[in-house]
């Protein structure tokens, strides 16, 4: 006699969570959307549609490309006017909708904790907060930063470390030697990666153009560790007013029609 092959939801729960713990937000949401059960297992929050909107902005084919940000001049890859920039796409974490830019305050969209991170960084990886357990309660959403285990001190220091290598673009002081070995010995003291080692001697003899390079590059690993993990905060425009937050911020118009410059 001839057996029909097994099938998914023929499986028995336990093996069915095995399975769904393993998916990325974007196929968990998909299989609970498959049958009753499937949806009856998974259960699906508002936190995971959220973590699913999060990995479909860094698809390039729904969110468009990244764009790359250099603060220290305000230079922006691909360019705000430029076709790649108005096919972009970000996640409201309130209304959970994929918008374009003219959504967003640009500190939403732009500043380094709320971009989208760049390909390969640690917020670029899938990440899904589902977890089947007894009592109902699912590890904390999307706070990779904080399982690394980073002291408020250490991201203190990262903040001045980011703050020195994406501002420090004036011009290093000529004369007397002091001046430029108290230059150096902040870029150490913050824990600039590509600083240490050095002597005195040795960064005398870099030109301003080559400390500028180090200086990028310092601020790029950076930026490659920590852009992204603020996206499930972002909020539109929209939600905002919905929720109150542009009356006290309101610069021009009035309170029910405020007009907030980006």
């Amino acid at each position: 006699m001839r057996l029909d092959p097994p099938y998914l939801e023929s499986l028995p729960v336990e093996i069915l969570c095995s399975i769904f713990r393993l998916l990325d937000p974007i196929g968990l949401i998909s299989i609970s959307q498959t049958n009753s059960k499937f949806r009856t297992v998974i259960q699906p929050k508002r936190t995971h549609l959220l973590e699913r909107l999060l990995e479909l902005e860094c698809r390039e084919e729904v969110g468009g490309v990244t764009p790359v940000f250099r603060s220290k001049d305000n230079h922006l890859v691909p360019d705000f006017t430029s076709k790649e920039w108005h096919d972009m796409r970000w996640a409201c974490s309130i209304c959970l909708k994929m918008l374009p830019y003219i959504a967003f305050n640009n500190h939403y969209i732009l500043r380094l904790q709320y971009r989208k991170p760049l390909p390969g960084s640690p917020a670029a990886r899938s990440y899904t907060s589902w977890e089947s357990t007894r009592d109902g309660k699912l590890r904390r959403p999307y706070h990779i930063h904080k399982q690394q285990s980073n002291s408020k001190d250490e991201d203190r220091k990262i903040r001045r470390r980011y703050g020195l290598a994406s501002r420090c673009n004036t011009l290093r002081p000529n004369h007397p030697v002091r001046d430029k070995g108290a230059r150096l010995a902040s870029f150490q003291d913050s824990g600039m990666i590509t600083f240490q080692g050095f002597s005195l001697d040795e960064y005398c003899s870099i030109t301003q153009e080559e400390e500028q390079v180090l200086l990028d590059h310092e601020a790029r690993l950076i930026e490659r560790e920590r852009c992204g993990f603020k996206r499930h905060l972002r909020k539109c425009n929209e939600c905002r007013f919905r929720r109150g937050e542009l009356s006290s911020t309101v610069q021009r118009g009035t309170d029910k029609v405020p007009i907030v410059p980006s």
